[in-house]
């Protein structure tokens, strides 16, 4: 037990202030305010809670955990951190930069106001806000994601729901397992991959200053619908079912409705603008299309993919 003096080299009891290093298994019986000092957990030992309601605010001096942490709520409001450990929290409040090397998991919640760059992972966190910045370049799976700040993906993003209100960036592999909501400023860039199972939705109502770019592909597997800006120059776009645009469809991407009207635009509903450097794919039932050709095989087939994507997509 933390509380027990026998635990420590010292005979005492850490106080805030204290230095502490764990090398073994303590149960934290006591909640702990790091405002100087800090607390190291190293390689094979761990710092556990012994019931729900143990937190740890760090406000000053440093915590660093290569091994194991599990806690209510941890707070790093200024001072240092690191994890290269395993981490296990209800909730997470950041307001400090930090690089993660390790595991968060199994978060309700979770809100960044500080710089993280993850070269890890975070999994299955059900809540996250990032009104920060934070660069993926490790595995991250949320549940509901809010980004009001600045999130690049540079690798594996998972989530079930998004709503982006200031600068999303996906530079790999992202997927929304059920919708997307984009009232900010989106990028999806050459050579990445953007899957929606469900819809997507571009529009900032009333001021209508949504801007999506996608220079890489995105599938969405229901209704895509744009009421802003939708814009690209390399990009793609397959949409399963409901097309609806009452924005501006600007540059010369490639969009292909997969059930398209009987003719140009191609698009299910259009009240808005659509530019001429769009191109379009039909799809009949017994083409293979890519963005380059359309070729007609004796055998009935529905197969669509991009050839810088094909690696992607077989990966998946």
């Amino acid at each position: 037990n933390w509380m027990n003096p026998l635990t420590w080299d010292c005979t005492c009891i850490p106080i805030p202030g204290y230095t502490v290093n764990i090398n073994h298994n303590i149960s934290l019986d006591t909640s702990f305010y790091v405002p100087s000092g800090g607390i190291t957990i190293n390689s094979g030992a761990s710092l556990i809670e012994n019931n729900l309601v143990r937190d740890i605010e760090v406000n000053g001096g440093f915590l660093t955990n290569n091994g194991t942490l599990t806690l209510r709520y941890l707070w790093t409001n200024t001072g240092t951190f690191s994890n290269s450990g395993t981490i296990t929290l209800r909730s997470f409040l950041n307001y400090i930069n930090f690089t993660n090397t390790g595991t968060f998991q199994n978060l309700d919640s979770m809100y960044n106001t500080g710089i993280i760059i993850n070269n890890g992972n975070f999994l299955v966190i059900d809540s996250i806000t990032n009104g920060g910045t934070f660069t993926n370049n490790g595995i991250s799976t949320y549940h509901q994601f809010m980004n009001t700040g600045n999130y690049q993906n540079n690798h594996s993003l998972t989530y079930t729901d998004i709503t982006n209100t200031g600068s999303m960036t996906n530079a790999d592999t992202m997927t929304a397992t059920h919708s997307g909501w984009n009232t900010g400023t989106w990028n999806n860039q050459y050579g990445s991959y953007f899957l929606v199972d469900n819809s997507f939705l571009n529009e900032y109502p009333n001021l209508h200053t949504a801007v999506f770019n996608n220079d890489g592909r995105m599938v969405v597997h229901n209704s895509w619908y744009n009421f802003d800006t939708t814009k690209g120059t390399t990009g793609s776009f397959q949409v399963a079912d409901t097309t609806v645009n009452e924005g501006w469809m600007k540059g010369s991407f490639d969009f292909c409705d997969l059930t398209p009207p009987n003719s140009a635009p191609y698009i299910d509903l259009n009240t808005g603008t659509i530019s001429n450097g769009i191109t379009w794919c039909l799809y009949t039932g017994i083409a293979k299309l890519n963005r380059y050709e359309m070729k007609i095989f004796p055998d009935p087939a529905t197969d669509y993919r991009s050839e810088e994507h094909t690696s992607e997509l077989q990966s998946l």
